[in-house]
């Protein structure tokens, strides 16, 4: 077939138009498609990191509202100790004004009860002077121990702030770190 002839010349510029478009459309189809695909996948990614964010929420939510719900109960049951240690005491103090026993002997038996209170390992009742020193602890290393150098979670004073909170509203609830060592004064020291 000659190049010559017109018709080879209209079939090769037919040809030439036609691979031209072809290349055209492939390359505007790719770039498309790729465009659509990369779109998608971001979006699939974005969906995927906010379920993912959705989730975490959900769960730092759900063991917060844990936390809150324990703490609540805990509340709650320290309450109605506290209630019922305010009533025995106030029961040997009873026993004192009635004369059935001296008030000594009443303030020992109400140290001896309270000595021997033990909720768990990490809970106990204590019982302190006006001076901060405990008179009666269910933990047996707490016991004739000065209070005026531990503090709270807030770094308070833990003995003040029982004391001032408990003026305020009736009753005070504390956190703070167990003492691990004794000095020979009588003094804690936290560790």
């Amino acid at each position: 077939m000659s190049f010559q002839s017109l018709h080879s010349k209209i079939f090769v510029l037919v040809t030439s138009i036609l691979v031209a478009v072809a290349v055209v459309v492939m390359v505007t189809s790719q770039r498309n498609v790729t465009d659509t695909v990369m779109t998608s996948e971001h979006h699939a990614i974005n969906n995927v990191l906010e379920l993912i964010r959705h989730d975490a929420a959900a769960r730092w939510s759900a063991m917060l509202n844990n936390k809150v719900s324990i703490v609540r109960n805990g509340r709650h049951q320290l309450m109605q100790t506290g209630k019922v240690i305010e009533t025995s005491l106030a029961f040997y103090a009873g026993l004192a004004e009635e004369g059935v026993m001296t008030e000594a002997m009443a303030q020992e038996l109400a140290r001896k009860w309270i000595d021997q209170l033990l909720f768990d390992n990490d809970r106990y009742a204590f019982v302190f002077d006006d001076r901060h020193v405990v008179l009666a602890s269910g933990y047996p290393a707490m016991r004739e121990r000065d209070l005026s150098s531990i503090n709270d979670y807030k770094n308070r004073p833990l003995a003040q702030s029982a004391l001032e909170e408990s003026r305020n509203s009736g009753y005070s609830f504390a956190i703070y770190r167990r003492p691990t060592s004794i000095q020979a004064s009588g003094h804690m020291h936290q560790g």
